[in-house]
């Protein structure tokens, strides 16, 4: 069984720089992301035709449990400029959703969640 979503989303943030040295800028951002999910199926039974390299045809089901989410999100951002046009940024963060659904079957986990974003800016 194999779960397909679309989702889109929406982060929310507010934030401010709190140490620039040289180059490098430290700071901290907070605010809510909203995650809307556009389309979901459960991918419960394809056929392969491996001579035609191809699905031939899917089943699908909805998936009842995908709804919308917010979460809580909160963040230190730590940016290193490396050149006049490109910039490395990391972002730790932590993540809380704010709408549990208690009444489903099985209802999501309270839970924080951990993450790590990394990248690299290239201003045009």
């Amino acid at each position: 069984e194999e779960m397909l979503y679309n989702q889109l989303r929406i982060p929310v943030m507010l934030g401010y720089d709190n140490m620039r040295r040289g180059r490098f800028v430290f700071g901290v951002k907070t605010g809510v992301e909203m995650v809307f999910y556009l389309k979901s199926r459960n991918l419960t039974d394809y056929e392969y035709s491996a001579g035609q390299n191809k699905l031939v045809s899917i089943n699908s089901l909805t998936d009842e449990l995908a709804r919308n989410n917010f979460w809580f999100v909160a963040n230190i951002s730590a940016a290193y400029t490396i050149s006049r046009r490109i910039v490395f940024e990391v972002e730790p963060r932590v993540q809380y959703l704010l709408n549990p659904d208690k009444s489903a079957e099985t209802p999501a986990k309270q839970e924080v969640l951990p993450a790590l974003r990394a990248s690299i800016k290239i201003k045009f």
